[in-house]
């Protein structure tokens, strides 16, 4: 079947390619990379049944809030006033990462502010509150 999924990377990447017939050859070649394989398949239907359970039962401050967590986890870098996420994102790009619209984001990035949980600055957000955070997420 075609492929179901785009990418789009966050950082500067280098990306390469293999084809289905050769992935294929190697996989029967490879009993090893097979296993490997299904563990990592594993963990990606575990990871998208989170995702959907988040659409599901999540209002959009709280998936905000948990993907802001997320991401200061992954990509954060602690400062004296917080945890700065360091990556160039738009309201559309968290806006894709939720599953929302850029305006509900933006409506959840203010309130964010107003609560002083969070601070935006020269394009990056700081998170001040993760506690709270943590609490509007569950």
């Amino acid at each position: 079947m075609p492929r179901s999924a785009n990418v789009v990377v966050l950082e500067d990447a280098i990306v390469h390619s293999l084809g289905r017939d050769r992935f294929r050859e190697h996989m029967f070649r490879s009993p090893r990379l097979a296993l490997n394989f299904m563990k990592a398949l594993s963990v990606r239907v575990r990871h998208s049944t989170g995702e959907l359970g988040n659409l599901a039962f999540l209002d959009v401050p709280a998936r905000l809030a948990r993907k802001l967590l997320d991401l200061a986890q992954n990509h954060g870098v602690v400062e004296p006033k917080g945890v700065r996420i360091n990556l160039a994102l738009t309201q559309s790009d968290l806006a894709s990462l939720v599953g929302t619209t850029r305006e509900s984001i933006n409506k959840a990035l203010s309130a964010f502010r107003r609560r002083g949980l969070i601070l935006m600055e020269q394009g990056d957000i700081i998170i001040l509150d993760p506690d709270a955070l943590r609490e509007l997420s569950s």
